[in-house]
């Protein structure tokens, strides 16, 4: 009897990788993380900060995954450029915002309202992106229908810095000010990597719709 070698039939039918899978799973991870650091605002628990944590590195295990899987795939279901990129940028959302977590309590300060604003909107922004990249794959088209809030809540971060930001160092408290600007930062740099992330996914339902 013919015995067929495993390696020439792996030859033949390379396997098959779910980036798409992957990436919503990490949109997802995104957005719970956003969420994490939202509650821990409200109350500066460490459950909500070992919760972030514990986001944060899952969210790795599976930006590293796709990463491997990435380089071992021999087509893509889309550019293969945006999907690393996709996946990345991700990445540093919830590092930025790790980052603005460890700020507030390495500088012992509170968080403000615009803090807890840009906060809010950045969770806005990122489940909208899990909600759109659950869409990708089957219903592009419709996933393209959350961009318009998700680039409303990124607008929003920004014009909450710059305001705020302004109105901290018109104020008497300089060392204050000073200290909270390097928090607001940190979540401005999360929301740059959020918008980022959307102008790849744009570019992906362009060329897939």
């Amino acid at each position: 009897m013919l015995m067929t070698r495993p390696d020439f039939l792996e030859g033949l039918f390379p396997p098959k990788y779910d980036f798409y899978g992957m990436l919503i799973k990490q949109a997802e991870l995104t957005a719970q993380g956003s969420s994490a650091f939202a509650a821990w605002l409200n109350d500066p628990q460490a459950v909500h900060q070992d919760k972030l944590q514990q986001i944060v590195d899952e969210a790795d295990a599976v930006r590293m995954k796709l990463e491997e899987e990435l380089t071992a795939a021999f087509s893509t279901p889309f550019d293969r450029d945006d999907i690393y990129t996709f996946s990345v940028r991700m990445d540093r959302i919830l590092e930025f915002t790790k980052f603005a977590l460890l700020a507030i309590k390495a500088y012992s300060i509170s968080a403000d309202q615009a803090i807890i604003a840009m906060a809010d909107n950045l969770v806005i922004g990122t489940r909208e992106l899990a909600r759109g990249t659950a869409l990708l794959e089957k219903e592009p088209k419709k996933a393209g229908e959350e961009i318009d809030t998700m680039r409303k809540a990124y607008i929003a971060i920004q014009n909450t810095y710059l305001d705020s930001l302004a109105a901290r160092f018109q104020g008497e408290n300089a060392m204050e000010a000073l200290k909270l600007r390097e928090v607001y930062h940190e979540i401005r740099e999360a929301s740059n990597a959020f918008d980022l992330v959307v102008d790849v996914f744009h570019r992906i339902i362009v060329r897939l719709v």
